[in-house]
């Protein structure tokens, strides 16, 4: 049994709830394992998204939580475990799909003449949904190589913390159709990805590379769509690592 909580951490676009990583929390609670939800923003940047975090492990009452976040969710983890809390309410990090190295893809979508005004009618979006402090633009920024280049160097893996990253790929577009065009863009950009992260971006600590044929959405068991592969046995994995841990 986990010594500590899990608390699943969603990425851009996501909001807790039924949107956020589908089946998983119930196949963890049937195990008995307590699951909490971030409480964070879908378009937030790192840095208020990781207060947000704070807030939540702070009003938790567990003095630990063993953190598994979804694509940028690990970054804001990694935030607040570096820059925040330095670890103090973390036992474990467990990134999936997370841009690591950042997205050559988002860099080149930087570019397009028109993508600040279309960031900022998502941004009036995101908080007509429920965002407190949404920032499409900036987030798009941050999530470049360069913004990522930047941000790994400001946080580091702090010492005390069990950090442990997963990333896959799709085998071509039509795997999964609603990331096959962004699939063949990053696919030209970056090389074989899950339709929206890289197989390199999303390497860091302790990384495993999945066999899984799947897509970006499935690996959070599809927060906007039916997902197309069943990925509670990779969660239940992540646990069983957490239990070697004695965490």
């Amino acid at each position: 049994m986990l010594r500590y909580p899990i608390l699943l951490v969603h990425g851009v676009a996501a909001r807790d709830g039924r949107h956020a990583f589908g089946r998983i929390p119930a196949a963890l609670r049937d195990l008995g394992i307590p699951v909490l939800f971030g409480g964070h923003d879908a378009w937030g940047t790192f840095e208020d998204n990781a207060a947000l975090l704070q807030k939540t492990i702070e009003k938790s009452g567990y003095d630990k939580v063993n953190i598994v976040a979804h694509s940028k969710g690990g970054l804001d983890a990694r935030y607040l475990i570096s820059v925040l809390d330095k670890g103090r309410r973390v036992a474990s990090l467990t990134t999936v799909a997370t841009p690591h190295g950042g997205s050559y893809a988002m860099e080149r979508m930087l570019r397009f003449p028109t993508w600040r005004a279309t960031a900022a009618l998502m941004t009036a979006g995101a908080r007509l949904s429920g965002d407190r402090h949404p920032h499409v633009y900036t987030v798009s920024r941050a999530l470049t190589p360069a913004g990522l280049a930047a941000f790994n160097r400001q946080c580091p893996d702090v010492p005390g913390v069990f950090y442990q990253s997963y990333g896959a790929v799709m085998s071509k577009a039509r795997r999964d159709p609603a990331y096959a065009l962004l699939y063949r863009f990053v696919r030209r950009a970056e090389g074989a990805n899950d339709g929206v992260v890289s197989a390199l971006s999303a390497r860091w600590t302790n990384f495993h590379a999945l066999t899984l044929d799947v897509s970006h959405g499935d690996l959070a068991d599809g927060h906007h769509y039916r997902p197309r592969r069943d990925v509670r046995p990779l969660y239940l994995d992540i646990v069983k690592a957490l239990e070697a841990q004695g965490l």
